[in-house]
């Protein structure tokens, strides 16, 4: 995450963060090299820098993926800041990025067993495999797995919940159809200040905009390239979507999807067609 004297910004994986996280961090940096007074003070303790870079330990490793149970208590009363992806996209990502196939973990290693043509997976194969993984994930918790599997409850949801509230077991385990629309979730829910990843420039300047970052800084943001994003590949041409794929991430993830409906952000837009290659 980073965390400036304005805001809070969590990474939410697959969603644009390492754009976000890159052009922030060098207007900050920007910041320090023109002031020659800043980095002496930065340089001997007695000025903090504006901005922190705060990694903590998660799945086995250092990451910047940290939720807002890892927020130092000082910075809580800042506002929190974070970018929302619809689950169509966000699913091709991680399908086409392939980091489940090459850093798997245990869970991911016990799922793989379970398909013949692993790593070999079509898109409705890859929705199971992820599933499979979120049974693995919370094997030591039987209530909780068997709540996710009986109510079909999908693994972005599960990671909506884990980075976004403060008890994220316990609201798991309230997730049902009154939970979602009497908005009782907002009662356990932090307060976020979504961008929508679909529109992730104009929405960061408009936001910083509002935090006295200068037009060059805003200019500087508008311009730069995106990160992150994979060479283009024969096979993403393939037509992935299929009904089944379609009609599983919105029953699986239809909780996310009223959630974000309530902050304005509207991801039934982007549904696929059955046989489309992409979402929109």
């Amino acid at each position: 995450m980073i965390i400036t004297k304005d805001f809070v910004m969590i990474h939410f994986p697959k969603t644009g963060t390492s754009f976000a996280r890159k052009v922030i961090k060098s207007i900050h940096a920007q910041r320090i090299s023109n002031s020659i007074l800043s980095r002496f003070l930065i340089h001997t303790g007695l000025q903090e820098s504006d901005i922190q870079i705060v990694k903590i330990k998660k799945w086995n490793r250092l990451t910047q993926h940290g939720s807002v149970r890892d927020i130092p208590k000082k910075h809580l009363s800042k506002e929190i800041v974070s970018i929302a992806r619809n689950p169509f996209s966000r699913l091709l990502s991680n399908f086409h990025y392939q980091f489940w196939l090459r850093n798997p973990g245990k869970n991911g290693l016990k799922a793989q067993a379970k398909f013949e043509n692993f790593p070999d997976l079509n898109l409705e194969e890859f929705i199971s495999y992820r599933k499979l993984v979120l049974q693995y994930r919370f094997e030591n918790n039987p209530k909780l797995r068997n709540l996710i599997a009986s109510n079909n409850i999908g693994p972005h949801t599960v990671d909506f919940l884990e980075f976004y509230f403060q008890k994220s077991p316990q609201a798991l385990l309230q997730l049902n159809d009154e939970y979602i629309t009497s908005r009782s979730y907002l009662n356990d829910m932090t307060p976020i200040t979504f961008l929508r990843q679909e529109n992730l420039t104009d929405d960061l300047c408009h936001f910083l905009s509002a935090k006295n970052y200068s037009i060059n800084e805003l200019d500087f943001i508008r311009s730069h390239d995106r990160v992150n994003v994979s060479q283009d590949d024969p096979k993403k041409s393939e037509p992935l979507w299929t009904q089944k794929a379609i009609d599983e991430v919105k029953q699986s993830e239809r909780y996310l999807f009223e959630i974000m409906e309530h902050f304005g952000i509207d991801h039934n837009k982007y549904t696929p067609s059955a046989n489309a290659n992409k979402c929109g």
